[in-house]
């Protein structure tokens, strides 16, 4: 019974001796420590419990597993549960006292959010034939913010129940209390509807699934027929499962845009003759509703099914990345805007939006909207969700907008999590778990006043690369434990080296619970700042101790303090595990050369061109590289000092995860005494297409020069998805390096 019992825990094996400090995430209000201990026998006793807790106390039963507790007992040792109404809601305060241990909570949210301190516990006492140790203490706790979420997509990849049910487990394991589920997309429509079958019979089916990334060169589809839906069962049983856990779930159906599988299941609710079909590749379509009578008609039905089937007070209606192309071209959507001096297009996807808050508000209901939703007039009752960063929060709060905040930079969890090379493929982006902890949701600029408008926030895995229910683990933790602190304990309370030392314990209790963890923020990151005399000081940074590296293959060294390469230098770093194994293949190659630090005329993000980092070994992120459209590249390089050269290597693939387009011509020009720019050396298509490796050298005579001209041509084309038509090739370089 023992091993049941810990493995009930998250344990697999008992612990010899126990912490001397409680590692609880999120870090509690107060934590008091006495001097003893309290000896729980097994099986565990439950004594009286309030009526009003059943629920709670089935729940209990089913995390230490029936055979370990005892119902009913009047005398402890043993686990009391009761409710305080003098305690705010969701707060409760947990003793583990010589009778054992008391749970009292403000509601039934309360006493549930002190049963998963207690998991925590438990996970971590000493644990023996004869019982269970905990040290003696007092916990008195409550949430900072009232909305505590997370979002998952279901459109781009299909999770079916059980997965759904394991996610909402672990949004109450971090006593987060919203589930925000998206149901449709351009990919996937995921919901049953009794009065349009076709969004189910067509619009949750899709032909196949791009093939690596959806804008890398030669993107294809896999061919292979996707999908899924859940039945009105399917949602009846997540919704009561997720309110048994004191968590509220919050419907996305994405309006007017994003709206691919919805139209390709009923054309007619677009504008003209629609070709929409449920997308094989990611990105921002454009078909969208049209805003006619039919349109609404039709929502006002849809949305009083997802009403029905959602008790909760929001309902959220996406009108997010909305393109106005169809819009545009509109002879309805001409009449409209004229008939309500409507002064563009954003201005009609206000009217769309508040059109459809009628509808939602009629059947009893709110809406949540993303930021989006502000680029016209909307009224002050709508939500708003904040992410493209903070502003839009900003305007919203000051507008008189409640606001949930759900920044990109800190709380996308489809961005990758650490830098290192090994590490799957992601959308892009970068979101260590020390962003996420940084994030603070609400801005200071906001007065007193518009900060009560800041309702909380939450995190979003978007799954366009996440295509299994392991990834989607992985995506999510432990960033979701950074999260939950965040979000439950006061911001002065707060301390990222301390959640790191408590980390290891949750990781522990989530894994020996069968989840796949990320191990990311245990990999070293590499930062790199230039010094006034052209060295660069490197600084390793990871939740590890054990930190290695080695310069241009040399000599591995062990990393306490942060080192300088003398200018040049290919840095790769990893941590060595407890078993001595390599962890993670972080790179950083550092260049000097004749341009760096130049001043470069023809092109946006130039300080990418001579930084003297180079991206083409690493995963790629756009802040490395510079773009340029169908014109090509052409830049012109003011060197700091004239200089002797005599090539030129341009940087044009990275270096994991993105197959990028290949340029079709490159030049160098210099100056001539006349100063008239002429060719120094040139490659054809040709020739560039006979070339490998990630970077492109041509080598002319050496001549000395104050500046240099390069050309990139970019003059091929390849099918977008998103356009339905060829479209000119967008070119990324990186470092130009001059010699």
């Amino acid at each position: 019974m023992l091993r049941i019992f810990l493995l009930s825990l998250g344990l697999v094996t008992a612990l010899i001796v126990g912490p001397a400090r409680a590692a609880v995430i999120p870090a509690p209000v107060s934590i008091q420590h006495g001097n003893g201990f309290t000896v729980l026998p097994l099986p565990l006793q439950l004594l009286g419990v309030d009526a009003a807790l059943v629920s709670e106390q089935q729940l209990l039963q089913q995390y230490l597993n029936s055979a370990d507790i005892a119902f009913g007992g009047a005398a402890g040792p043993g686990i009391g549960l009761a409710i305080d109404q003098a305690l705010t809601a969701s707060a409760y305060r947990l003793e583990v006292g010589g009778t054992g241990v008391s749970i009292v909570g403000g509601d039934q949210a309360g006493v549930l959010h002190g049963l998963q301190t207690l998991r925590q516990l438990l996970a971590q006492a000493d644990i023996s034939e004869q019982g269970v140790q905990l040290a003696q203490l007092v916990i008195t706790d409550q949430p900072r913010f009232g909305y505590r979420g997370m979002h998952l997509d279901v459109s781009r990849h299909f999770f079916d129940v059980d997965f759904i049910k394991r996610y909402i487990d672990l949004l109450a394991l971090h006593k987060m209390n919203v589930f925000h589920w998206h149901l449709t997309d351009d990919q996937g429509w995921r919901l049953e509807s009794k009065a349009f079958p076709r969004l189910t019979d067509v619009g949750a089916w899709r032909s196949g699934t791009v093939v690596g990334h959806t804008h890398d060169a030669g993107a294809m589809s896999d061919g292979r027929r996707y999908g899924g839906y859940y039945s009105w069962d399917e949602v009846r049983e997540v919704v009561a499962y997720a309110a048994q856990r004191h968590i509220m779930v919050v419907p996305e159906i994405d309006v007017p845009g994003h709206a691919s599988a919805m139209i390709a299941a009923y054309p007619e609710l677009g504008c003209g003759e629609s070709q929409a079909k449920v997308q094989t590749h990611f990105g921002v379509f454009p078909e969208i509703l049209c805003p006619s009578d039919a349109t609404f008609t039709f929502l006002e039905t849809l949305l009083t099914e997802v009403a029905e089937l959602f008790p909760g007070p929001y309902i959220h209606i996406g009108g997010d990345e909305v393109r106005k192309d169809r819009w545009e071209d509109c002879d309805l959507c001409d009449a409209l805007m004229k008939a309500h001096a409507l002064e563009d297009h954003g201005e009609l996807q206000a009217w769309f939006v508040n059109r459809t808050e009628t509808i939602v508000n009629a059947l009893g209901k709110r809406i949540i909207g993303w930021d989006e939703i502000l680029d016209g007039e909307v009224r002050p009752s709508a939500t708003v969700m904040s992410w493209r960063g903070q502003e839009g929060g900003i305007r919203a709060a000051r507008a008189g907008h409640d606001v949930i905040m759900t920044p990109l930079q800190h709380v996308y969890f489809d961005f990758y999590q650490g830098s290192s090379v090994d590490e799957p493929m992601a959308i892009h982006g970068l979101t260590r778990l020390p962003d996420v902890y940084a994030f603070q949701p609400v801005p200071a600029e906001l007065s007193a006043k518009e900060r009560g408008h800041i309702l909380g926030a939450q995190a979003n895995l978007w799954t366009e690369y996440v295509p299994t229910e392991t990834d989607a683990e992985r995506m999510v933790l432990p960033r979701m434990s950074a999260l939950a602190e965040v979000l439950w304990t006061p911001v002065e309370k707060r301390n990222f080296e301390a959640f790191a030392q408590r980390l290891p314990a949750l990781e522990a209790q989530l894994r020996a619970l069968g989840y796949e963890l990320a191990d990311s923020h245990y990999k070293p990151h590499i930062k790199a700042s230039e010094n006034d005399d052209g060295s660069f000081t490197v600084t390793l940074e990871s939740l590890a101790q054990d930190m290695r590296y080695r310069i241009d293959g040399g000599a591995e060294q062990r990393y306490s303090a942060p080192f300088t390469v003398a200018k040049s230098g290919a840095v790769n770093a990893w941590t060595t595990q407890h078993d001595g194994s390599p962890l993670g293949d972080a790179r950083l190659t550092l260049v000097d050369h004749a341009a760096r630090g130049a001043t470069i005329h023809g092109a946006m993000h130039a300080a990418a061109l001579v930084d003297g980092r180079l991206a083409t070994d690493r995963i790629f992120r756009y802040p490395e590289w510079a773009s340029f459209g169908p014109e090509g590249m052409d830049v012109v390089i003011d060197l700091l000092h004239p200089a002797a050269v005599s090539s030129v290597s341009i940087g044009w693939q990275a270096g994991v995860h993105r197959k990028l387009f290949r340029p079709t011509a490159v030049s160098v020009l210099l100056k001539n005494s006349q100063g008239e720019w002429q060719l120094a050396a040139e490659l054809d298509r040709e020739a560039i297409a006979a070339l490998d490796g990630h970077r492109i050298e041509l080598n002319f005579p050496t001549a000395t020069v104050g500046e240099l001209r390069i050309v990139a041509a970019s003059d091929q084309l390849h099918w977008s998805e998103e356009q339905s038509k060829d479209v000119p090739s967008t070119l990324k370089i990186d470092e130009l390096v001059i010699r």
